[in-house]
């Protein structure tokens, strides 16, 4: 049974039924309907319990008037407040009228004070006083806050916004995964009309990315000659980029594209954002060119870049708006310090995919995918020294630069497979699978000679990790 307290000196009834309803009462001023006495001061605490509100309105209101009530008054408390002071007629502005009082919590307070009457010198004054109506009202939590890339379900009455009540939020999978405040996903209404979790938190979770888990992965490690045409799901984060010109980059997060630098300009303060275009989410290039594009906030390259010999060739570009994760759209995780010494081994095989040009030096009009590779650095150097002697100036000697920021990826030169990027792709990501099944961004596509005709030269993103955290944070 419900407990409450009322603290009078002036009368009260209560009532209450047997099926724990909400307690209602009547207070009425001394000697009420009679007239109320001078030099009187009476208090009502109601308290009613948690998870309800009280209500309050008065019924009969007739306390003499005075300028700023010096001769008598009732005063409304709650919450640590005043809600209002009253005296005088019906139609007087310090009348209280019809209005409805209601407290946030589960407390209110009524206080009345009589003092020395201007018409009847220390008697019996001719004011009836106040008669009030009382109840507890349950307590009503607004709508619960909306989840962003996820929903609530009711654990207890669907719809059902009463006190207690509880939900529970859940992420929209496969594509998100949730991170809690608190580590609790369960909220509930509380007495104070919010909802909060068990700990009294009231952070709601929020819906990450799932990365590096296509619904479709590529399953076949095999030598792939030239490429092939990629499947929905195999590269849920190709992403298009366009600049006067074709390029590639990987989604990395909600907001965050990787890709090289040299897709971008150099000016950064002068160039107009509108000139970068970035697409995703379909694998045919003339849909893709009919879809929205991601309008882009801004772009960061690599401080340290060189577009002569490609060195720290990487940058971010940060869209306006968060990337909805579904199918086709979803990010690729960055490589970890346990990939170091798995994803960049010799033969390790990593997939290419872009829509850059074929082997027959042709735009591609749909992603395709190539498997290469990773070479040892001593064949990527052979190959690099090979092909300098056909490097027509001498000015060029430093352009083809070897770097620990970058290795090389592919078959050699001559080889029946031809498996590679090409131009076009640059800036797309190089990804692998590492030992948990995750895929990871392990390059992205920088330079070479000729398409298919010998290796290929990839950024090495593992070196840039800590780099594109300090832009990105925890969105990837």
């Amino acid at each position: 049974m419900w407990h409450y307290l009322v603290l009078l000196l002036g009368a009260v009834v209560c009532s209450q039924n047997s099926n724990n309803s909400p307690l209602s009462g009547t207070i009425t001023s001394p000697n009420y309907p009679k007239l109320y006495p001078n030099f009187n001061e009476s208090t009502w605490d109601i308290n009613v319990p948690e998870g309800y509100h009280v209500s309050l309105n008065f019924s009969v209101f007739d306390i003499e008037p005075s300028e700023n009530c010096s001769c008598g008054f009732v005063k409304v408390m709650a919450d640590g407040k005043e809600l209002g002071h009253f005296c005088g007629p019906m139609n007087s502005s310090a009348h209280p009228g019809n209005r409805q009082f209601v407290s946030q919590g589960n407390q209110m307070t009524i206080h009345f004070q009589s003092n020395f009457s201007e018409e009847m010198d220390g008697g019996i004054i001719p004011y009836k006083g106040f008669q009030a109506f009382y109840q507890a009202i349950v307590v009503i939590c607004e709508d619960p806050p909306v989840l962003t890339n996820g929903q609530y379900k009711f654990l207890t009455a669907p719809g059902n916004l009463e006190y207690k009540s509880v939900i529970q939020y859940q992420c929209n999978s496969p594509y998100y995964y949730m991170v809690t405040p608190n580590g609790s996903d369960t909220f509930s209404c509380s007495a104070q009309r919010d909802w909060r979790d068990e700990h009294g938190g009231d952070k709601i979770p929020r819906c990450r990315p799932v990365c590096g888990k296509p619904e479709n992965p590529v399953t076949s490690f095999g030598r792939i000659l030239h490429g092939k045409k990629a499947e929905p799901g195999n590269f849920p984060w190709q992403v298009y980029v366009s600049r006067y010109g074709t390029a590639g980059g990987a989604l990395i997060g909600e907001q965050w594209v990787l890709t090289a630098a040299q897709v971008l300009p150099d000016n950064v303060e002068k160039q107009d954002l509108n000139d970068v275009l970035v697409y995703m989410g379909s694998l045919n290039m003339k849909n893709l060119m009919e879809m929205d594009t991601y309008p882009v906030e801004a772009f960061y390259m690599h401080p340290n870049f060189n577009r002569n010999n490609y060195d720290n060739d990487i940058a971010l570009i940060r869209l306006k708006n968060p990337v909805v994760m579904n199918q086709n759209v979803s990010p690729i995780c960055l490589p970890s310090p346990e990939d170091e010494d798995d994803i960049y081994q010799k033969d390790r095989v990593g997939y290419v995919s872009g829509y850059g040009k074929t082997e027959n030096h042709k735009v591609a009009n749909e992603l395709h995918y190539v498997s290469v590779p990773v070479a040892s650095r001593q064949a990527c150097k052979t190959y690099l020294n090979k092909k300098r002697p056909a490097i027509r100036y001498p000015s060029d000697e430093d352009k083809y630069l070897f770097s620990r920021n970058m290795f090389c990826a592919g078959f050699p030169e001559g080889s029946l497979n031809k498996g590679d990027s090409c131009s076009g792709d640059s800036g797309g990501a190089y990804t692998s699978q590492n030992r948990q099944d995750t895929w990871v961004a392990t390059g992205l596509v920088s330079w070479g000679f000729s398409c298919g005709q010998g290796y290929g030269f990839y950024t090495k993103v593992s070196n840039y990790v800590d780099w594109i955290k300090s832009y990105v944070g925890e969105d990837a």
